[in-house]
């Protein structure tokens, strides 16, 4: 499992300034620090404990964009809907709902076509 560090955490308040790190205060530290442990909870599969952590994250840094986070794209659904469990007891109810948008869309069902093979059985049956 990767080690997740501060350093390596490309979060950044949303418009902030582009290229390099901004300096961060200590509250987006410790939301940052929230993020990560929610992350890793995630993993383990401890959804209530990682929806504490992320709301406490999205609480310490009110412009965090929990998305944006290192391989929070690769966590189980379960985690995704914490993130927006999280959202919603910081009180942040408008990011939860773009958040939600954002998993409905990635995660919609595609169709998918037939094999070929199939496809011509059902030609030869007609």
């Amino acid at each position: 499992m990767r080690s997740l560090r501060l350093t390596h955490f490309p979060l950044r308040p949303r418009g902030g300034p582009p290229g390099g790190a901004p300096k961060l205060s200590a509250d987006e530290q410790r939301a940052r620090l929230a993020a990560i442990r929610a992350l890793r909870r995630s993993r383990q599969g401890r959804y209530d404990e990682a929806r504490d952590l992320f709301a406490d994250a999205a609480r310490l840094d009110p412009a965090l964009d929990l998305s944006s986070a290192p391989s929070f794209w690769e966590l189980p659904r379960a985690a995704h809907d914490a993130a927006v469990a999280g959202y919603e007891q910081a009180g942040r109810d408008r990011d939860a709902s773009r958040l939600v948008a954002v998993i409905r869309r990635r995660f919609r069902p595609r169709l998918v076509a037939a094999p070929s093979h199939i496809a011509q059985l059902r030609t030869a049956e007609e």
